[in-house]
């Protein structure tokens, strides 16, 4: 694609690109799949099922959003993504107790869920991988945790724990610690940036979050 703008060339992996990956994309892997996956476990629910109906809402939101700032050609600022939070919020939150149920429930089922958190989680490696030097421990921290996460998820599934508190239990603190994992990266660029805003830091003309290293050079056609 063409029409380079502020955000890099379109196309549509224009928003994991190195100026607009930090800004909005460490989430969408697992929105995506836990959308998709809620969508096949509720596709058999009569037409009038909320749960369904917001899953599509939201997953308009985001499909739409998604396109348009992949593919639309001239000027294009990186800041702009902040719309899709919205929608990516509401699919994570939504979409994730969807596959936690799943998973809970059928045994078929119980791969998506720890699929997806790995899958989020080296995105977001990839990702601080990009502002080289920047928090480095953030990378092993957040493999680390996932890891650890999705071991702790498969074995609370799959184990021979024979008490269902503590499977309970385990499935609980798994969780926990994999959302801590998948926030801690995009929570490092807002503290950043909040920090970057109070020492006058921050482009008002382009405003971006993160790290400088990991901003782009917000000149046209830069990618």
């Amino acid at each position: 694609g063409g029409g380079g703008g502020f955000g890099g060339a379109a196309g549509i992996g224009r928003l994991f690109n190195e100026i607009n990956g930090g800004q909005i994309s460490w989430l969408i892997p697992f929105a995506a799949i836990a959308l998709v996956a809620a969508l096949v476990l509720r596709r058999r629910r009569p037409r009038t099922d909320i749960q369904r109906a917001a899953l599509l809402l939201w997953g308009g939101w985001f499909v739409l959003h998604y396109l348009v700032f992949s593919l639309s050609e001239g000027t294009f600022h990186p800041y702009y993504v902040t719309a899709m939070a919205p929608g990516i919020a509401a699919l994570c939150g939504a979409g994730g107790v969807a596959l936690h149920r799943a998973f809970r429930r059928d045994a078929r089922w119980a791969w998506v869920l720890p699929a997806a958190l790995a899958v989020t989680a080296v995105w977001a490696i990839v990702l601080l991988g990009r502002a080289d030097g920047w928090n480095p421990w953030l990378r092993p921290a957040i493999g680390a945790v996932t890891a650890l996460s999705v071991a702790g998820l498969l074995v609370s599934r799959f184990g021979s724990l024979r008490s269902a508190v503590n499977r309970r239990r385990m499935t609980t603190v798994a969780a926990l610690a994999a959302v801590v994992a998948m926030l801690a990266g995009p929570s490092a660029y807002a503290v950043s940036t909040a920090a970057s805003s109070e020492k006058g830091g921050m482009n008002g003309t382009n405003p971006t979050a993160g790290p400088s290293t990991a901003r782009g050079t917000g000149l046209p056609g830069g990618g």
